[in-house]
């Protein structure tokens, strides 16, 4: 039914649809004094006075017919419910299936009454060679957080962490970034073992492992900045012995350091002057701390490869506290 200029104001008298005989139906089984309608598809006289009737009943303007604020109002039409936040989550090392067993996504399949769960695949997850792997799932999480609209989460673990935090660092979180607008729209973040862990930025994860020291932070050079004061809430879970994610500003850890550089960036593991082995040697033949040698530089690399220590290891259980939260 239309008023007079024409704008549609809802179901009314001489009406014929499908929609009439339902809400017929409808009113015959919630309002006692609508048993009497008929079964037709034609909105009549009987229909027009059981609706004042029950706007009047409602406080409503009884007009008699059937508009959007009388079918909320009894119950006819229910608004839909709320959409939930997307949760956005990315494997570690060598856990390429999406929705494999993994810290990330044990902790959504924690959360799937509050949140939408989108694991990252089309990502390798590889051990080697790293950084394009990283760079892979860089481009598909952004991808899958511009195709989604509304509130959303992210999680990430060990080189997933990296992931996560490019995506937020120079994505989000960067006036510049490609994502930059939907700032607004990220509510919180949390971090098992992260390489890109800024500096003071620790919280416990109430298990085996001690929580990394706040003089410490990840093992890349490019880390997180800012999130002291940023918008959102993070968690950043960093045990003390993570070779990942706790890391001093001392000589030795600085040595950890420059092999994490070889390892994101040689090409291949033995041939050519990128090659893994040719740059550790390189490494070596430079001024090193004393004691470090190669062995304990090609030590340290295959700890990128192989999940690095048992500290790597995380419970995940107040991370479903904090996104539950």
């Amino acid at each position: 039914m239309h008023d007079a200029n024409g704008k549609w104001i809802g179901w009314g008298m001489g009406d014929l649809s499908p929609k009439v005989a339902d809400i017929k139906a409808y009113l015959r089984r919630e309002f006692p004094h609508a048993s009497g309608l008929n079964y037709s598809e034609l909105y009549d006289e009987r229909l027009k006075a059981v609706v004042a009737n029950i706007q009047i009943l409602l406080g409503l303007p009884a007009t008699g017919v059937m508009d959007y604020a009388t079918q909320r109002a009894c119950g006819y039409s229910k608004p839909a419910p709320p959409r939930k936040p997307t949760l956005f989550t990315v494997h570690g090392t060598g856990q390429p299936d999406p929705l494999g067993p993994g810290i990330p996504a044990d902790t959504a399949r924690a959360v799937l009454d509050l949140y939408d769960w989108q694991p990252i695949g089309n990502y390798p997850a590889a051990p080697f060679p790293m950084w394009p792997s990283i760079l892979d799932g860089v481009e598909e999480l952004s991808r899958q957080i511009d195709q989604r609209p509304g509130p959303f989460a992210m999680a990430g673990y060990s080189q997933g962490a990296v992931v996560v935090g490019q995506v937020l660092k120079h994505r989000i979180m960067d006036p510049a970034g490609s994502l930059h607008h939907r700032l607004k729209d990220l509510r919180k973040v949390v971090f098992w073992g992260n390489p890109m862990r800024q500096k003071g930025v620790q919280h416990s994860d109430e298990w085996t492992y001690p929580t990394a020291s706040p003089d410490s932070h990840g093992i890349l050079d490019d880390r997180l900045e800012g999130l002291e004061s940023a918008a959102f809430e993070v968690r950043d879970y960093a045990h003390e012995g993570d070779m990942y994610a706790c890391n001093y500003d001392t000589d030795a850890d600085e040595y950890k350091r420059a092999v994490c550089k070889i390892v994101m960036k040689a090409t291949d593991l033995f041939y050519g002057e990128d090659s893994l082995l040719a740059q550790l040697g390189e490494l070596v033949r430079s001024p090193v701390p004393e004691g470090i040698a190669m062995g304990e530089a090609i030590v340290n690399a295959l700890q990128f490869f192989g999940g690095g220590t048992a500290p790597h290891a995380y419970n995940f259980d107040p991370a479903v506290e904090f996104l539950r939260g």
